[in-house]
């Protein structure tokens, strides 16, 4: 008599329990909360050369999450299934450890959350930071109702220090936090895209530096920059950017002022203009410039001295203008020694054309460069050819 598969019985343990049907909990809105993956040993019988088949690794143990509809702790039943080399009429669960599996179901959800960088430490004198540049300046976060709702923010730190001169660029993890910048436990949490699991961060560190503002001055009319007081508001101002471009700027001109072209007290605008790459951290777009001569005085001299340059070849110039009055300005000393015959008006033909016409000139004071002539005068002459 032979006999044919006799029954015998085995044990499997710490066989990992698998779980269906996540995807449905996720459209009622819920989630399974659970700290690690739960196991079942299960005895089971049926001939010895199917369980010799078998082990702890080709046996499924799984649980259908699908059919729970409400939050709270559910017993659930598993199934057992076998690889495709062993039936599954042929093998018998005899006994199972534990007989059910207990799991947490809780309401699921899914929010916007901001990105913040906070800055430690103490930067290098005269250095500052510009506002951090973030790759993502959000993130979406998914898991249980009440953990979602504490997060306010994900939290980058970074540290600074006194050799923190250049830019700072990285990739940078993040810390959850709630209202009041405390961390949460976020073992539940699921953070959307594998790009936001950390970020770049860049933060822009630039040198500062205070350089005065200076008016490029032109001596006219008696005026220099020595005799004449120009006041300029704001004196400094404070600028940054990076070592390269500040290196040697010392000082920033503004701007041009021909004295000559000043008769009294004057206000003058100039917009602050810096080079590429240098910011104003001072935040005055223009400075005022106030010229007045404390010093100086005028006078009015009644010129009847023509000197007339470059003629035309072949023409004749008359002029027609007997006498101007000039005004002068100077330091009361000089103004007193002066009279009409120190000064003469010089009449530039240069491109004059036949017939009557005003043409520009200039004046100059004889035997000291302490006084000059303020404004224009035009002179009426009358061009003819030579022989017509």
């Amino acid at each position: 008599i032979t006999v044919v598969g006799p029954e015998y019985q085995d044990t499997f343990r710490d066989i990992p329990v698998v779980f269906q049907g996540a995807s449905a909990l996720e459209e009622k809105g819920l989630m399974l909360l659970t700290d690690e993956t739960p196991t079942v040993t299960l005895e089971l019988s049926g001939n010895r050369s199917d369980l010799n088949k078998l082990s702890p690794a080709n046996i499924s143990v799984t649980v259908d999450l699908s059919k729970i509809e409400l939050p709270g702790k559910n017993a659930l039943n598993y199934s057992v299934s076998y690889p495709v080399n062993v039936t599954q009429d042929a093998v018998t669960v005899q006994n199972g450890s534990p007989a059910g599996i207990v799991v947490e179901i809780v309401r699921r959800k899914t929010k916007e959350i901001p990105v913040k960088v906070e800055t430690l430490g103490t930067m290098p004198e005269d250095y500052i930071k510009e506002k951090p540049e973030l790759e993502l300046e959000t993130i979406r976060i998914s898991g249980p109702e009440d953990v979602v709702d504490r997060i306010e923010e994900a939290c980058i730190q970074i540290e600074l220090n006194e050799e923190s001169k250049t830019t700072i660029t990285g990739e940078f993890t993040y810390t959850l936090v709630d209202a009041d910048h405390e961390p949460v436990d976020a073992k539940y949490i699921q953070v959307a895209g594998e790009e936001a699991q950390t970020i770049t961060v860049t933060i822009p560190i630039k040198r500062t530096k205070e350089i005065p503002l200076v008016i490029k001055i032109i001596p006219g009319g008696g005026a220099t920059e020595h005799n004449s007081s120009i006041v300029i508001d704001p004196q400094t101002i404070q600028i940054s950017g990076s070592e390269a471009a500040l290196e040697g700027l010392e000082m920033l001109e503004i701007g041009t002022i021909d004295l000559s072209s000043v008769l009294t007290e004057e206000v003058k605008k100039f917009p602050i203009v810096l080079p590429e790459g240098i910011t104003n951290e001072t935040g005055i777009a223009e400075a005022t410039v106030t010229i007045s001569f404390p010093t100086l005085e005028t006078r009015t001299l009644s010129v009847t001295q023509f000197e007339l340059i470059n003629v035309p070849e072949g023409m004749t110039v008359t002029v027609n203008t007997k006498v101007v009055d000039v005004q002068i300005r100077g330091t009361k000393v000089v103004l007193n020694e002066l009279d009409a015959e120190d000064v003469i008006i010089t009449v530039d033909c240069s491109g004059a054309e036949v017939g009557n016409q005003r043409l520009e000139c200039s004046v100059t004071v004889k035997g000291t460069t302490d006084a000059g002539a303020l404004g224009t005068y035009p002179i009426l002459v009358t061009i003819a050819e030579e022989n017509g």
